[in-house]
């Protein structure tokens, strides 16, 4: 159950409005992972082919690197665990538009699923 996080100065509050602007930008926005390889790459990688969307991958040595990346605008969006990204949610820092599971988590039953906004079976 990983959130799907955007830097905050990426103009999208929800999923439909990320793909929105990653399908008029194609090939420009990009993407961070824990590494080459990590499920959040893999999971990052379905969703582009699910969505028609096509982004950039960047990856890093670890997702705390990878969501540092995220908070500094480095790259625009990535997946990450709850613990990775949870404080810097609630602080500002990144902006957390889904969750890659069919339900929505506990510990942010505000963050819609990706099911719910439309990335169905996600």
């Amino acid at each position: 159950m990983d959130p799907m996080v955007v830097a905050p100065g990426v103009q999208a509050k929800t999923v439909q409005e990320f793909i929105a602007l990653a399908k008029a930008q194609p090939g420009k926005l990009n993407f961070g992972s824990a590494g080459v390889g990590s499920i959040h790459q893999l999971t990052m990688a379905i969703f582009q082919m699910d969505t028609g969307v096509n982004m950039v991958h960047v990856p890093y040595k670890g997702g705390s690197p990878m969501v540092a990346a995220v908070m500094a605008g480095e790259v625009a969006s990535g997946f990450s665990g709850i613990p990775n990204v949870q404080q810097a949610i609630r602080g500002g820092k990144l902006k957390a538009i889904g969750i890659s599971t069919l339900r929505r988590s506990r510990s942010m039953p505000d963050v819609p699923t990706l099911d719910e906004q439309g990335v169905k079976g996600f």
